[in-house]
This record gives structure tokens, C-alpha cells and sequence, in this order.
């Protein structure tokens, strides 16, 4: 009947948003992946970090580190199989010199594509 098809669309559409709504574990979970991108490269590639702790299963791909120094740039890759997840994870402003170029808020064009512009500290 049309009712028990509404009614189908109806459980049906509640459980999709409800799949989709904020979860504070998920939330959380991921948070310790943002703060593990302050750690040093050799406790992110051996997994000792305090924060690393939080996920024992997590399958890591790569760490990224770049322009120490100037940049100070950071990153990990991997795989989270208990949330099923793909994991990118980027360090921010982590020196003096990151600080400042977050205050500069001109942009500059992106090299190789036309019209586009990133901030100029990107």
C-alpha cells in the first residue's frame, strides 16, 4: 500500500540522516589523528606517539615532512580500519614563522591553473 511505502521512506530516510549526524566517538577519534600531526616524524613512522596510542590498529602509508625551517610542513597518511576510514592528516602553524604568514591574508595566483588563488603563507 502507499502508506507502508511512505512509511518505508520515511524509517528509511530517518536512518540515512541519522547515519550522518555528528558523532562525538567518530569526532574524537579523529581529533587524536589532527593532534598526531605534532608529533615528530620518527614517533609518526614507528606509531609511539602519545596520541598514536588511541588507534593500535591504524595502517600507516606515509609521513610527509618538508622545508624544516621555513615550512615546517608535516603530514601522515593511512588506512583506519575500525572506522573505515582513509586518513590525510596535515600539521598546522607550528613555528614563528607560521604564525605570521597565517596574518597575511593576501593571495597569490596558483601556479598552473588560471583563476585560481590560495592564501599567500599556502
Amino acid at each position: 500500500s502507499t502508506l507502508a511505502i511512505l512509511l518505508f521512506g520515511l524509517i528509511y530516510h530517518s536512518n540515512a540522516l541519522a547515519a550522518s549526524s555528528y558523532n562525538q566517538t567518530i569526532a574524537k577519534s579523529n581529533l587524536f589523528y589532527a593532534y598526531g600531526a605534532y608529533c615528530s616524524e620518527s614517533s609518526l613512522k614507528s606509531w609511539t606517539c602519545k596520541w598514536c596510542a588511541n588507534h593500535s590498529d591504524f595502517e600507516l602509508y606515509s609521513v610527509i615532512e618538508t622545508g624544516k625551517g621555513e615550512w615546517n610542513l608535516q603530514a601522515f597518511t593511512g588506512y583506519d580500519p575500525s572506522n573505515q576510514q582513509i586518513v590525510v592528516s596535515f600539521r598546522g602553524s607550528s613555528n614563528t614563522e607560521n604564525w605570521f604568514d597565517d596574518f597575511t591574508y593576501f593571495q597569490k595566483p596558483y601556479p598552473g591553473v588560471v583563476g585560481a588563488y590560495v592564501h599567500d603563507g599556502f
